[in-house]
């Protein structure tokens, strides 16, 4: 209950600053950017589209013997999508029904779960490894505004703890997760450290063995979330032209590469509501934007993850049916 009303207040919280950012940019110049955006809000609708079935196809990827089909592991990433952005509970409700959806479709709970959090962790580290050149390249520029530095400069050490960490797992086929919770759990609650160590484990060594014993499916997995970061990109290079604004690809890419610390910092704000209104709104000033135009990619970006999202729940529901033979057919054959 008190979680609940954390959410609630949290959300609300939210709202309150997207109507502040809206009213101080000015609501009338924001709607007619948006009517701006015309036809193209198809196009950007279809590139995150893409996106999300990359996803998909990363997440594929990273599965054992690859036992599901393709199309059932993208269909799982749609209605995840749809389950995030309807739900504004971001990942938190989305990577665990992620693995809940291949454990129905006949996958083992461990490999179900370290499997999502393989793709999770690879796709959030090529983001960040995008974010940390965007940024540098800002700072080395002098133009991220002071607003912003503490966050980007969280955002940088977190991007390097990442990556070494990756990399001694990768290296050595060990994680590290297990180690320090039973480290803890052992001062913290020593009955439980055991069994609570015992359920991390198994889906750990999910995730290493991606990391570790196939370096071309490594490569591959990586090769595909850095085409999902490029859609993001191509999505503010669309949308910019369609204000009148013209960017290069280039500029297009740092803009999204700055804006991929909101998720990572801002991730108790439900849906960064508000949060990314403003962070668009302080960014692209400091790039030549108007703060409107920030304002009006961030609303524009809400509206084409909703479509989707809505896509991926129908496409769940038309599918449902099919979930439960195909389980009894993977577990018949494990």
């Amino acid at each position: 209950m008190v979680r609940r009303i954390g959410h609630v207040l949290v959300l609300l919280a939210g709202v309150i600053a997207l109507v502040l950012v809206v009213r101080h940019i000015g609501a009338a110049m924001i709607a007619g950017m948006i009517r701006q955006i015309g036809w193209s809000l198809v196009t950007i609708t279809l590139l995150y589209a893409l996106h999300t079935a990359l996803r998909g196809i990363a997440l594929w990827q990273t599965l054992p013997a690859r036992i599901l089909p393709l199309r059932s592991v993208v269909g799982i990433r749609f209605c995840a999508e749809g389950l995030e952005m309807l739900t504004l509970t971001g990942p938190f409700l989305a990577e665990p029904a992620k693995a809940w959806l291949l454990y129905r479709r006949g996958l083992a709970g461990a490999h179900a779960f370290g499997a999502v959090a393989a793709e999770y962790l690879l796709y959030n580290l090529s983001g960040a490894w995008m974010a940390a050149a965007a940024l540098s390249i800002l700072v080395t520029q002098r133009v991220l505004p002071p607003v912003l530095d503490i966050p980007a400069k969280i955002m940088l050490a977190g991007v390097a703890v990442l990556t070494i960490g990756c990399i001694i797992a990768g290296l050595t086929g060990r994680g590290l997760v297990a180690p320090s919770v039973r480290a803890a759990a052992r001062l913290v609650a020593p009955r439980h450290a055991d069994a609570l160590v015992s359920r991390i484990e198994p889906v750990e060594a999910v995730l290493v063995s991606v990391l570790h014993d196939d370096p071309a499916r490594l490569a591959a997995v990586l090769g595909v979330e850095f085409a999902g970061h490029a859609l993001l990109a191509l999505e503010i290079f669309v949308a910019l032209g369609a204000l009148g604004l013209h960017a290069s690809v280039f500029t297009a890419f740092v803009i999204e590469g700055a804006v991929k610390f909101i998720g990572a910092v801002f991730f108790f704000v439900p849906g960064q509501l508000g949060v990314a209104e403003g962070v668009y709104a302080v960014l692209l000033p400091a790039l030549g934007f108007p703060a409107a135009a920030g304002v009006t990619i961030a609303l524009i970006r809400r509206v084409r993850a909703l479509a989707v999202g809505a896509t991926g729940l129908l496409i769940a529901g038309s599918s449902r049916a099919a979930a439960k033979p195909e389980a009894d057919r993977n577990r018949s054959h494990g």
